[in-house]
C-alpha cells in the first residue's frame, strides 16, 4: 500500500488529475443510472395505482354480476338477457383495456365455463379463481393468503363440499 501512495506522489500531476476526473465521471454516470432507475420505478408505481383505481368500479360490477348470477340460480329467476349482455360488454371492455393478464384469462375461463358447464362445482371453482385474481390485481394483501375455500365461504354454506 505504501508503494501505491509513493507512486502517486511521484506521478505527474496531469496523470493524477486525469485519474481523479475519470473517477468523478464514473461516479456521475452511476448516479445518473440510479436516479433514472428510481424515477422509472416511481412512475411505474404511480401508473399501477392509477390502473387499480380505474379497475375498482368495473371489478365491482363484475363481482355484482357474479353474485347476481348466483342469486338467480338459487331463486330460479330469469335474468334479463339484454341487460346481462350490456353489462358483460361493459365489463369486457374494461377488463381488456385495464386488467392484468391473469384476471383477463380467469374472466374468460369463468364466462365460458359458466355458459357451457353442467358441473356446478367446476363453475364455483372458476368463480373463486376469478375473485382471487381480482383481489391480487387490486393488490389486496395481508398477513394471510386467501384460498378458494375462503372465497367460497362467502357464497356457499358448505364450501368444504366444493373444494
Amino acid at each position: 500500500m505504501a508503494d501505491f501512495f509513493q507512486a502517486i506522489s511521484s506521478a505527474d500531476v496531469a496523470v493524477i488529475v486525469a485519474i481523479i476526473s475519470g473517477i468523478v465521471a464514473i461516479i456521475g454516470i452511476i448516479n445518473n443510472i440510479v436516479t433514472y432507475k428510481i424515477k422509472r420505478a416511481e412512475a411505474k408505481g404511480r401508473e399501477r395505482v392509477e390502473i387499480r383505481a380505474r379497475m375498482r368500479d368495473p371489478y365491482e360490477k363484475l363481482v355484482g354480476l357474479i353474485y347476481g348470477i348466483l342469486r338467480q340460480a338459487k331463486s330460479n329467476e330469469i335474468m334479463d338477457t339484454a341487460k346481462l349482455l350490456k353489462t358483460m360488454e361493459e365489463i369486457n371492455k374494461s377488463i381488456i383495456l385495464n386488467s392484468s393478464n391473469k384476471v383477463l384469462a380467469k374472466w374468460g375461463d369463468f364466462r365460458i365455463g359458466s355458459a357451457n358447464s353442467k358441473d356446478v362445482k367446476q363453475v364455483i371453482h372458476l368463480m373463486a379463481e376469478l375473485l382471487i385474481a381480482i383481489r391480487e390485481d387490486l393488490s389486496i394483501e395481508g398477513d394471510y393468503t386467501i384460498q378458494k375455500i375462503d372465497i367460497l365461504k362467502l357464497s356457499i354454506n358448505d364450501p368444504e363440499n366444493f373444494v
